[in-house]
């Protein structure tokens, strides 16, 4: 077969690695067209293809030269339209949290996972996880445990502290034993292609919390280690709420799965449902203790109860042989033969007794079943979200009204999806008693009432009864930027940047950085020295590198608002000589640095046009007066000498920095 591939991020990615091996092995053709074609994300399929495509170079023509696409978590929006029968891997472990984005046959972790796609009209069937390694006997006392780092869990510095703190008290009171950290990224690695970031790396809180005095048998891995080896590696397994422990509940390891840690509550994660559920599931297992009570456990664990690994792992073997199985199989007695399966819940061992054709379900029709299952998704991204109970029945009902009807084009999809919009925001509204008792619940009102042109009323908001102070500010500068207020604004979006620079990770979908971008263009571009306090706006300066906004913003802004804090550079020196360091620091790094590349650039440009015409006065011997005058006047103009004068300026100031560290 030729198998288009369309991947997405982080965890989702791997799972698809052993699949595309097993395509491999089997002779199959892959091509791979990924929504993030960046290294950063997309680095693991080097070696399966000799390019991987940007996913808007994907037509309809193309798609047609294939015979089925494979596709990962959330990216059926981007292929709906095509022609072509389209699998789905969703790696989604937990029932009540999370889902993709439909798919015409969907194959999922297991069948608990399937009860959240009761309303998708498509095949689907449990297959397991192609990442996880068969089971293996527990092999000999090794003297090492190891901790599988979450990442973004916990969010906010008291629950990184916790886990900080136990791990150096594991590694204190069994100094025989290694204590390995594999983290979920390396320090120092930029988090743009991983979900929920937070920039507060558990190592850094590990070196605060010792005094930078590390016990010797607590190993910080800061390399990409293959996950399996290290499960086998080690005596006992110990996480927060990951399901990578699954590897090591399949190698029948001990585990200790930790409860009882600090989190605030986060707009994507939240405490009171997605933390919640993910304590319950794992709790299940008989492995969850409290993260005060760990050493009580160690160095023995605690054996996974056989129900647990019953319910959640039906398979406990790879799946990529039962995907590419099933793949050829619904290609050769299906597809092959120009007929589609029937929608349903079927099994693998029983794949071709369940597996029914529907010669009535054509092409058209499956695009419109993949567009309704679009609008569900969209609308469950925000209702897991909340912690109270909005009626959005309204939206359901728009969607079986108008889905069927909907015109099979882009324009035609984008417009019932703006209809649909307008619809959530309109139940969102109507349930604001009952949001805004919440901060985050509240931050969901105040963006329907922005989206449906609300303004007085975000504006005349109760300043007592907001409990998302960030939020607030958002969009009342939106607001006054639209209206033109621009003092206004740059107020507000100041207050609302000074909150979400502080913390590490985002409380609320407003502080994400494709949201962010909008307060900060403004900010950099209307400084002018007196409407934001110097030392206010160097900090945010700061803290847009601190948080890695730097992709989503106009490189030209932010150079000038560099340029313009190093016309103060002495000023903010003598008033905070450490950010001011900083921002010298992030001005070369980046904005000086662009300005300094793109100056070499104009200079180039300059001296090719006057070698070229030097090569024409000497090619003509003519001594040609208007030729010579073109000359001297091009070395005269003003933009080349200005050009010649600023190749000093990075020279000047890193003189200055110089000064300021040799104080």
């Amino acid at each position: 077969m030729r198998i288009l591939v369309v991947p997405f991020l982080d965890g989702d990615n791997w799972s698809l690695v052993p699949v595309l091996e097993e395509m491999r092995r089997r002779g199959h053709e892959i091509a791979i067209y990924a929504p993030f074609p960046e290294k950063s994300a997309c680095g693991m399929f080097e070696s399966f293809v000799p390019e991987i495509h940007p996913v808007e170079q994907l037509t309809n023509e193309i798609a047609r030269t294939f015979d089925v696409a494979f596709c990962a978590n959330m990216t059926l929006q981007f292929v709906k339209l095509l022609d072509i029968y389209i699998f789905v891997y969703s790696s989604y472990v937990y029932k009540s949290d999370w889902m993709t984005d439909g798919a015409d046959f969907l194959l999922t972790y297991n069948y608990a996972a399937i009860s959240r796609y009761t309303g998708f009209d498509c095949v689907k069937m449990a297959v397991g996880d192609p990442k996880r390694l068969p089971c293996a006997k527990a092999g000999e006392e090794q003297k090492q445990f190891l901790f599988i780092d979450s990442g973004h869990m916990p969010f906010g510095s008291s629950g990184k502290k916790q886990v900080a703190d136990m791990l150096l008290k594991i590694a204190g009171t069994f100094p025989e034993y290694r204590l390995v950290i594999k983290p979920r990224w390396l320090r120092g690695a930029v988090q743009q292609h991983f979900a929920h970031k937070n920039m507060e790396h558990l190592y850094d809180v590990i070196d605060e919390r010792c005094g930078g005095k590390l016990p010797d048998n607590l190993v910080l891995l800061n390399e990409h280690r293959d996950l399996g080896e290290l499960v086998s590696q080690s005596d006992v397994v110990l996480s927060l709420y990951s399901t990578a422990i699954l590897n090591a509940m399949l190698q029948d390891k001990p585990v200790l799965i930790l409860t009882g840690w600090d989190c605030e509550d986060k707009w994507d994660l939240r405490s009171e449902t997605t933390i919640r559920n993910m304590k319950e599931f794992f709790s299940a297992s008989g492995c969850a203790v409290d993260i005060c009570e760990v050493c009580d456990y160690l160095p023995k664990g605690l054996k996974t109860r056989e129900q647990f690994m019953d319910e959640v792992m039906p398979y406990r073997d790879p799946a990529a042989k039962r995907i590419v199985d099933t793949m050829e199989y619904v290609f050769s007695g299906f597809l092959q033969k120009g007929v589609y399966p029937a929608p349903g819940t079927v099994h693998y061992e029983t794949l071709r007794d369940e597996l029914k054709p529907a010669p009535e379900l054509t092409m058209e029709q499956l695009k419109r079943e993949r567009i309704r299952e679009i609008m569900q998704q969209k609308l469950y991204k925000v209702s897991c979200k909340i912690t109270v109970p909005v009626d959005f029945g309204a939206y359901y009902r728009m969607l079986e009204e108008h889905a069927p009807a909907c015109e099979l084009t882009e324009k035609a999809f984008e417009q019932l999806g703006t209809d649909l919009n307008r619809q959530k925001n309109e139940c969102l509204i109507a349930g604001g008693d009952a949001l805004n008792q919440d901060g985050i619940d509240q931050s969901f009102y105040f963006d329907a009432c922005f989206q449906q042109g609300l303004e007085d009323q975000i504006l005349s908001f109760p300043k007592e009864k907001v409990l998302c102070g960030p939020v607030y500010d958002y969009y009342a500068g939106l607001v006054h930027e639209n209206r033109g207020e621009r003092p206004e604004a740059v107020r507000h979006y100041v207050r609302f940047l000074t909150w979400t620079t502080a913390r590490s990770f985002c409380k609320y979908r407003q502080e994400e950085a494709y949201n962010t971008c909008r307060p900060f263009h403004v900010i950099f571009y209307d400084y002018d020295g007196s409407n934001i306090d110097l030392v206010t706006f160097a900090s945010l300066y700061c803290g847009f590198f601190d948080k890695k906004n730097d992709t989503y913003v106009d490189p030209a802004v932010v150079r000038w608002a560099g340029e313009k804090l190093m016309l103060r550079f002495d000023e903010l020196k003598e008033r905070n000589p450490e950010l001011a360091l900083r921002t010298a620091g992030y001005f070369y790094s980046h904005g000086g640095q662009t300005a300094k590349i793109e100056k070499e650039k104009q200079m180039k440009r300059q001296e090719e046009r006057i070698a070229a015409l030097e090569t024409e006065i000497i090619a003509l011997k003519s001594g040609s007066a208007a030729l010579e005058a073109k000359l001297a006047a091009l070395r005269g103009s003003v933009s080349y000498r200005l050009g010649r004068k600023l190749t000093a300026l990075p020279r000047k100031i890193r003189q200055t920095i110089g000064g300021q560290r040799s104080n």
